[in-house]
């Protein structure tokens, strides 16, 4: 998942899909997703099975500790670091994806 999945796809496609490694790319998947509103496990849910995402081959990784305060919002850090981090895991446990790896942006 990924605020700008368009960016996202570019880099990993020059990174990864060069030179006969198309295949991995295949495999992967981005979406933009709103850490300050997502806070429902079945909106999660729907969005990740949309794009086919189920079983324990399927990786999430939660880098929502790199969006920072929101201005008028209050609530905008508990929003993006618990919130929706807790609604996707909820989402991927039931789709059954194999693993969960959180990006600390304070590293």
């Amino acid at each position: 998942m990924s605020s700008s999945p368009g960016n996202l796809m570019k880099r990993l496609h020059r990174r990864y899909g060069a030179k006969g490694k198309l295949e991995k790319m295949e495999t992967i998947r981005a979406s933009r997703v709103d850490y300050h509103t997502q806070h429902s496990a079945s909106t999660w849910r729907d969005q990740l099975g949309s794009l086919g995402l189920r079983g324990e081959d399927c990786v999430f990784i939660n880098l929502a500790g790199v969006a920072g305060p929101k201005d008028g919002r209050l609530d905008a850090l508990i929003d993006v670091n618990y919130h929706a981090p807790m609604a996707a895991a909820q989402a991927a446990e039931e789709l059954g994806f194999g693993h969960w790896v959180i990006v600390d942006s304070s590293c």
